[in-house]
C-alpha cells in the first residue's frame, strides 16, 4: 500500500491550523493580515516537494472530511509550514486535539484573552500527557 493510500486525515485539522496558527508578526507583510493564505501554503508545498499545488487544491483540502489520497510528502510539507508534528494529519485524534488546544491557547495568549486559571489547567493537562507518555516508555524497557 502506498503512503497516499495509507493517509487518512481530516480537513478540519488543516482548516483549524489556518484559523489558529498566526504568522510571526516580524515576517508579516505590510498588508496588515493576520492569517496565512491558501496561496502561501501552496507555494510552500511546491517549494518543498517539487510537485504541483494550487490555492484551489488547498481550499478543497480544507473543506474535506478526510485527506485520503494526499501524498505523504505534501502532508509532511503542510506540517512543516504550520510547525506541527505530521502525525496530526494521520488520524491520531488525541495528538491532533492536543496540538490544536495548544495552538488555540497560544493564539488567545497573544490576543490577551486568556486568564491564569486557563493556563494552569492547560499546563496540568500537558503535564499529565507527558507523564503518561513517559510511563509508556518505561514499560517498553526490558
Amino acid at each position: 500500500m502506498t503512503d497516499a493510500a495509507n493517509t487518512r486525515a481530516r480537513g478540519q485539522v488543516l482548516d483549524n491550523l489556518f484559523s489558529h496558527v498566526l504568522p510571526d508578526p516580524a515576517n508579516r507583510s505590510g498588508r496588515g493580515r493576520y492569517r496565512y493564505t491558501n496561496e502561501e501554503l501552496a507555494a510552500f508545498i511546491r517549494e518543498h516537494t517539487a510537485s504541483s499545488c494550487s490555492p484551489q487544491y488547498i481550499s478543497q483540502l480544507r473543506k474535506a472530511d478526510r485527506l485520503t489520497g494526499v501524498p505523504h510528502d505534501k502532508l509532511e510539507a503542510m506540517a512543516g509550514f504550520f510547525d506541527v508534528p505530521a502525525a496530526v494529519f494521520f488520524g491520531d485524534d488525541n495528538l491532533a486535539e492536543s496540538v490544536l488546544a495548544q495552538i488555540r491557547l497560544r493564539a488567545r495568549i497573544a490576543d490577551g484573552t486568556v486568564d491564569a486559571r486557563e493556563v494552569r489547567r492547560h499546563l496540568r493537562t500537558v503535564a499529565a500527557e507527558l507523564t503518561a507518555y513517559a510511563d509508556g516508555l518505561d514499560e517498553e524497557k526490558p
